[in-house]
């Protein structure tokens, strides 16, 4: 991953507080009109870059994006979080117009971090009715066998 260039636009998320070290994390990012005001970035989110305090970016994915409503849902793979860190932030980037969507939902649950399987589930219809639907899954080896 390189590194971000100079968008319009930032805002610095903390990170939980973890009794011990965490690697290769997926974040839950939720973003309302607190933390990102969404007429300034791209109607999908195409914009939208993670980074760590050095600048070199995080993948993400884009799980939902709701330019109308203002809210969405994203994950950022997130390379190391420290135990009880207060000064550890990600930054979130927007408001580049010529950007291109850079949501990689195979990179941030890579089976290589030992991701077996990753659905996100959706429960909603317009008659009320409840019902889970995987909007995102991705499969490769069989699961592993518990150690005694």
């Amino acid at each position: 991953m390189g590194v971000i260039e100079k968008d319009l636009h930032k805002h610095n998320g903390r990170f939980p507080v973890l009794g011990a070290k965490v690697a290769m994390f997926p974040l839950l990012v939720r973003l309302d009109t607190t933390m990102i005001n969404f007429n300034s970035a791209q109607s999908l989110g195409q914009d939208i870059r993670f980074s760590r305090a050095d600048g070199t970016h995080f993948y993400y994915e884009k799980e939902k994006w709701d330019q109308a409503n203002k809210n969405a849902v994203l994950w950022v793979l997130v390379d190391t979080i420290l135990p009880s860190s207060s000064t550890q932030y990600i930054t979130m980037y927007w408001g580049k117009s010529d950007a291109v969507d850079k949501s990689n939902s195979s990179a941030v649950f890579d089976t290589a971090n030992s991701f077996v399987a990753a659905y996100h589930f959706s429960v909603s219809d317009t008659f009320g009715t409840q019902h889970i639907t995987p909007m995102t899954a991705q499969t490769a080896a069989p699961p592993r066998t518990p150690h005694p």
